[in-house]
């Protein structure tokens, strides 16, 4: 899977409160663009696999209500979007999330209603209402993320809620746990494979949580108010985007304590920084083999980074605005054709008579990752 990873052509996602387009992770080239789907909230639109993007604000700002705003692309471009209403009508769809697979769409609202809906195989048709826990958030929802068991959200009360999905599909009582140790809202969350939870705050921290055992693992002191968060596929590292224009690397592996503050000198070896941007940075990304990283900011500008040296790769002016979400995405390429079934055999085969040449095989040495770009990448002089 990896190796076919890094063979992969990837594609970055970039929405403003403008338009939103797509770039091609190598070249940095627009490859197409949407007027109809723009968001200034992070949170209020959302990547839909496998080409599909989902979004509850218009350009002007405004609740788009029980309508909503899609844009479907495919290799060749645009492809005509969803007409009339996506979602169940009387619903007031803010903040919004699509599980993993794509096969359901979760959304807070602003009375602090939590609903979810599952998507039909058939595109054409209208989002069938499933669940709703109304009132589940005390005010509006602020934030909501999703992966294949557990729904979280949280409201202006700075409480982080924690629901089991497919009790909360099927129906039933679904909260698990609220952490409520957070003193301001909570602006972003991440949430991995291994069931822990990092939420960041406008009371500038950054807290790791553990879900079987519903217990904090540490909380992360920073000089700014940090705004998205992300971890790579070994969930080793923290990175994390503030206000100040800067994004903050964290190596987990250093944090001494439980409450870790990176002003203080002994810490500065666990932390690094990505100083580029100028404004604040609204966004992050990771490519799939986390070799990559991707920011938007409000200075309108998209720049990619080598994770592991922090050196800026290449800056694209987006022309879009004030870019407030972004997203890495493997190529949608279409259907599989008979010649790329017949490639991909030719590749497992020769994995399986010479695995150690294989030039797919990930290396997260440095100077590889770097001969890796440089070889296959075009960097900005």
């Amino acid at each position: 899977y990896q190796r076919r990873v890094r063979g992969s052509k990837m594609e970055v996602i970039a929405v403003s409160n403008k338009s939103a387009a797509l770039f091609d992770l190598r070249s940095g080239t627009q490859r197409h663009k949407s007027n109809k789907v723009a968001s200034v909230d992070p949170h209020r639109v959302t990547y839909r696999k496998p080409n599909q993007l989902l979004s509850t604000i218009n350009k002007g700002g405004h609740s788009t209500g029980e309508k909503g705003f899609t844009w479907t692309w495919s290799k060749e471009g645009t492809l005509p979007s969803l007409q009339g209403t996506l979602f169940p009508p009387g619903t007031k769809p803010g903040v919004i999330c699509s599980s993993i697979c794509g096969n359901w769409v979760f959304s807070g609202s602003s009375e602090g209603n939590i609903c979810a809906w599952q998507w039909p195989p058939k595109l054409t048709q209208v989002l069938q209402f499933q669940a709703v826990l109304p009132q589940a958030l005390k005010g509006p929802t602020k934030v909501i993320s999703c992966n294949s068991d557990w729904v979280l959200a949280s409201g202006s009360d700075a409480i982080l809620q924690v629901f089991s999905l497919p009790r909360l599909v099927a129906g039933l009582p679904a909260l698990y746990h609220s952490f409520s140790d957070h003193s301001l809202p909570i602006t972003d969350i991440y949430i991995g494979i291994s069931n822990r939870v990092v939420t960041v705050s406008r009371d500038q921290t950054c807290k790791i949580w553990d879900l079987p055992s519903k217990s904090k693992l540490c909380s992360i002191s920073f000089p700014t108010v940090p705004l998205s968060v992300i971890l790579p596929p070994m969930e080793d590292r923290i990175y994390l985007s503030g206000m100040d224009g800067n994004i903050y690397k964290i190596d987990l592996w250093e944090i001494p304590s439980t409450d870790f503050d990176i002003l203080q000198r002994d810490n500065k070896k666990a932390s690094q920084l990505f100083v580029g941007h100028s404004q604040n940075v609204n966004c992050i990304s990771l490519s799939l083999d986390g070799s990559v990283l991707v920011s938007g900011s409000n200075d309108g500008t998209l720049k990619f980074w080598e994770t592991s040296s922090c050196q800026l790769l290449r800056t694209i002016d987006a022309q879009l605005g004030p870019i407030s979400y972004v997203k890495v995405i493997l190529r949608t390429e279409g259907p599989p054709t008979e010649k790329k079934i017949r490639d991909l055999k030719d590749e497992d085969n020769l994995a399986a008579e010479s695995p150690g040449t294989s030039v797919w095989l990930p290396d997260m040495n440095p100077d590889v990752v770097q001969e890796f770009w440089d070889k296959n990448f075009q960097t900005d002089k």
